[in-house]
């Protein structure tokens, strides 16, 4: 008696199979989960609140030095400006002279609080922001994963060229063909390289439904796959490795180098998120297309 069950179809009325459900299942759960990252991102855009200090009870000229700082510095722009003199700075960043002549109707003279609020701020805006990018990854994976289950799960050939291995005996032990080919997906997603992370997922998916062509954001997943990486692995800074996967063309028009930081913005975050929920519309009408003809 095999010690595997299968959970795929358990407790499920005859209504609830068939491929149509579960794109459609595999739909609603992940939009759903991505409409809750954008109303938490738009909860932490509206909140004013620094450490202890609410921006609301600046003066207009101390939240106008903030705004500047948060326009045009980086976190190592702004080590930098509180680490020096302003004046020392105007060459390297034009924009402090307008920091300058704001200072003068201060009543401390000086910006220095204003600096390190705008410091705190983006340094937990820079939190959020990789909370948020490594997230939205993970969702993404995710998505793809539970998709390529459901098709393998319904369609004998879909992962009829995926490898694993497997002995004689566990192969004794499965009462059913259900649980046997739920082992063999869930084998395979473990450790079939195919399978590893969301392109080569994306890329499995895409040659099974004929469709590369099609979709249009295969340079966007790869640089999120290496972003996330560089993120969690290496410190946030671009290696070797990252450069070579993303390739020439896209490391040439970012202007990317090796030990450069990953920079980490609300556009670029809110682009992922965006075109994570613009993936999952795509497989899903291309899929019921393919065999439904919708």
């Amino acid at each position: 008696m095999s010690n595997y069950k299968g959970k795929f179809f358990k407790g499920r009325d005859f209504y609830e199979w068939g491929i149509d459900h579960e794109v459609i299942k595999l739909k609603d759960k992940f939009l759903t989960d991505i409409n809750l990252l954008k109303f938490y991102r738009s909860n932490f855009s509206q909140d004013t609140k620094v450490g202890t200090i609410n921006l609301k009870d600046l003066t207009p000229i101390q939240n106008e030095i903030i705004e500047i700082y948060l326009s045009n510095a980086s976190l190592d722009d702004l080590d930098n400006i509180l680490h020096s003199h302003k004046e020392d700075l105007i060459n390297k960043y034009p924009w402090i002279t307008k920091i300058v002549e704001l200072e003068k109707r201060l009543e401390e003279r000086d910006s220095f609080i204003e600096t390190l609020i705008a410091d705190q701020f983006m340094k937990q805006l820079h939190i959020h922001n990789k909370m948020c990018l490594i997230n939205t990854y993970t969702l993404l994976d995710e998505y793809l994963t539970e998709l390529i289950k459901a098709l393998g799960m319904y369609l004998s050939e879909f992962l009829s060229k995926v490898n694993i291995k497997v002995n004689y005996k566990q192969l004794l032990e499965f009462e059913n063909d259900t649980d046997l080919k739920e082992f063999f997906i869930d084998s395979a997603m473990l450790s079939d390289k195919n399978l590893s992370g969301a392109v080569n997922k994306v890329n499995y998916l895409l040659k099974h439904l004929n469709a590369k062509d099609e979709f249009k954001w295969l340079k966007d997943i790869i640089l999120l796959n290496e972003e996330r990486n560089c993120i969690i692995h290496n410190k946030g800074y671009f290696n070797k490795k990252a450069i070579k996967n993303i390739g020439e063309e896209i490391v040439h028009q970012l202007k990317l180098s090796e030990n450069m930081k990953v920079q980490l913005d609300n556009k670029k975050v809110d682009s992922y998120i965006d075109i994570t929920d613009e993936i999952i519309d795509f497989f899903s009408a291309k899929i019921m297309k393919n065999y439904y003809a919708i």
